[in-house]
């Protein structure tokens, strides 16, 4: 089985979605108290632990194997560090000039081979009137400056996506009357620049994309966009959401293959329900010629649950997809809508998903809080290691090569 989201698709992660989550959600402090309940011990690294993470790679300098680093966009700077290091090994990166203080990077991506690819890192400045995109050179961790940047906040970007080996960015105007715009835009390489409309005018910021290889699709939180037989420059088509997967807010995407043929999965969540609670759902249905026409979605429904982006680990020889959940209130804040933490997946066979066992994730931080994207580290993507990322509980690593996973707060 091979889950088929290219990299930005395992960083779900998203700043205008972020805020808006935390706004909404809440981290629950769990930590050290809840490891000595349970006896669990939390192993911490040296990162900053109450931050948004906004994207992972990695890349191998030597193409080796033996010389793979990590790089994740970790509260206001990106970090690395050896993938066969430990989690007290993270260092800084400086920001560009222009982007320091209360700057931050949105997200961070790689486009090509883990070897041989180019990274790319959005930036916004801390008052919001200054973005641009940057490539990272991986060997010197120095930043440089591709295309154009933007300034004075009329054109922001706010997230990357890597599709296929192609660009795209995620931009908002502010407006006039106070009500953004939202456009996805393909940006040319290797000159940065974002240049054709894929997608305009949307009310919405994008929150995630993915791909078969052949076609694209691209999601805000409210419309499902397709691109068949995709050229990066052909404007997408937006298609109607499934019944299956219709609510309030859409979640993530992603495209996984069970052997056979390629699935969308598509997942999304209510505010609340009548009780007051959340309810979540996952729709999956095969890659044909143009899902809008397609009767063959399959719906999962998840009452106290509402779901957010798509990854991928190897659950004990079992390819596995996980899915992420916020963690909302009910009413006044009174009572947990939904509790945070993400689910598990076997095989992609939406009626076994399954809370994730073991008292070490239990006993994480971000079993209750807020989880928006994975990044699976590896080849293929299916891996024993993986990592959890969330809007305001910093990063956290799962080594999935025992019966239970081991969780680490890096």
């Amino acid at each position: 089985m091979r889950f088929t989201t290219k990299t930005p698709f395992r960083l779900l992660l998203l700043l205008s979605a972020a805020v808006v989550a935390m706004t909404a959600c809440d981290q629950g402090p769990v930590g050290i108290f809840a490891s000595i309940e349970r006896e669990v011990a939390i192993q911490e690294g040296n990162l900053p632990k109450k931050v948004a993470v906004n994207g992972m790679v990695e890349f191998d300098l030597s193409g080796t194997g033996d010389d793979v680093y990590y790089f994740a966009a970790v509260g206001g700077r990106v970090r690395f560090r050896r993938a066969d290091g430990t989690e007290s090994d993270w260092a800084t990166i400086a920001n560009p000039p222009g982007y320091d203080g209360g700057s931050r990077p949105t997200s961070i991506v790689r486009v090509g081979d883990i070897d041989s690819g180019t990274i790319y890192v959005s930036f916004i400045d801390s008052e919001g009137k200054r973005s641009g995109i940057f490539t990272l050179d991986p060997g010197t961790r120095a930043f440089a400056l591709v295309g154009t940047e933007s300034s004075g906040g009329e054109r922001l970007i706010q997230r990357l996506f890597a599709v296929s080996d192609e660009l795209f960015a995620a931009t908002v105007t502010p407006g006039t009357s106070g009500t953004p715009t939202h456009d996805l835009r393909h940006v040319a390489l290797p000159t940065g620049t974002p240049v054709s409309i894929v997608v305009t005018d949307q009310s919405e910021p994008f929150i995630g994309a993915a791909t078969d290889d052949t076609n694209n699709w691209f999601v805000t939180t409210k419309a499902l966009f397709e691109n068949l037989s995709a050229s990066p420059d052909n404007s997408a088509t937006e298609i109607s959401i499934p019944s299956e997967a219709r609510e309030t807010s859409l979640g993530g995407i992603a495209v996984f293959n069970d052997g056979v043929q390629d699935f969308v999965y598509l997942s999304s969540r209510s505010g609340s329900n009548v009780t007051g609670g959340s309810t979540g759902r996952i729709a999956r249905a095969p890659v044909g010629d143009d899902l809008s026409l397609s009767v063959s979605w399959t719906p999962i429904t998840q009452n106290d649950r509402a779901f957010t982006g798509f990854g991928a680990a190897n659950l004990n020889s079992v390819s596995t997809i996980l899915v992420g959940t916020y963690r909302t209130f009910a009413g006044s804040r009174s009572r947990v809508a939904s509790p945070g933490g993400f689910m598990e997946i076997p095989e992609g066979t939406l009626a076994g998903i399954r809370r994730p066992a073991g008292n070490s994730y239990v006993a994480a931080d971000f079993s209750k809080a807020s989880v928006f994207g994975f990044f699976a580290s590896g080849e293929p993507e299916f891996a024993d290691t993986v990592f959890v990322l969330t809007p305001g509980t910093g990063l956290w690593r799962g080594d999935y090569g025992g019966p239970e996973p081991v969780w680490v707060w890096e």
